[in-house]
């Protein structure tokens, strides 16, 4: 399909628990196909039918911009025909619709994780001190992309959720970020990382038409949890899957 720049669809999406996830958090009994690689090559995330459909008919209308947690390794483990640019590690890493790294975004927030790589250090070693004192679960690491820390990621097993939630109030209480929990997932960011603003530079820089410029632009937003807000925010039409964290807030799951 050929896209006409004076009328354009733009579809900024949320990849893992929007578009896939892992297969305990699938529907029982559906049609499933691998999504996502684990580091050894093994399939670990998947599609269901009703997910293949809907990024098939957004590949086909739209130009579609992934806007992951993810960074350039685990982006490169999905499976999926994304043509048209990325947006990786919360926002940290923008790469244009030729797949290259952008050199402008990333003198400007490059330097940033630079300067607070002690700062993440010091979270890091408070969670890990945490979680030896307190016989956690859960399971923490930095983030990174090109040699650089972003943010933290803590992650724990399903019936250990309140482990999580001690461990963010922890953090929160000793070190001003963002916190984001979002079931077994924990991400820890520096306040100058945001899914929303790598999006607004994205829109603005590497699409046909700036943003909001012309009324012929559409914009659609697929994202599940309030970590995705900041993007969703952008977007004429927001989506988020049933039973999600947006879900929940919006009060439209299922009963």
């Amino acid at each position: 399909m050929s896209h006409n720049p004076s009328r354009q669809i733009l579809a900024l999406v949320d990849l893992d628990d929007t578009l896939f996830q892992t297969r305990p958090k699938c529907r029982p009994g559906d049609d499933l196909s691998p999504a996502a690689m684990s580091r050894e090559g093994e399939p670990l995330s998947f599609q269901g039918s009703h997910q293949r459909i809907l990024l098939s008919l957004l590949l086909e209308k739209a130009l579609v911009i992934p806007v992951t947690a993810r960074n350039m390794e685990s982006f490169k483990r999905v499976h999926l025909n994304f043509t048209q640019g990325a947006i990786l590690s919360y926002g940290a890493v923008i790469l244009d619709p030729l797949g290259q790294v952008d050199e402008t975004w990333r003198e400007i927030i490059w330097p940033k994780a630079k300067r607070d790589k002690q700062f993440l250090r010091s979270v890091l070693n408070l969670a890990n001190s945490l979680v030896k004192k307190e016989s956690l679960a859960a399971r923490v690491r930095l983030v990174s992309d090109f040699g650089l820390d972003f943010y933290l990621m803590a992650k724990t097993e399903p019936d250990k959720l309140p482990e999580l939630t001690f461990l963010a109030t922890q953090l929160a209480e000793r070190f001003e970020a963002k916190v984001f929990l979002n079931g077994n997932n924990l991400a820890f960011l520096p306040g100058w990382l945001d899914k929303g603003v790598a999006a607004q530079y994205f829109l603005d820089n590497h699409t046909p038409l700036p943003a909001r410029s012309s009324s012929e632009r559409l914009i659609l937003g697929l994202g599940d949890s309030l970590a995705d807000l900041g993007f969703l925010a952008l977007c004429d039409y927001i989506m988020t899957p049933n039973q999600s964290q947006l879900a929940q807030l919006f009060g439209t799951t299922e009963k």
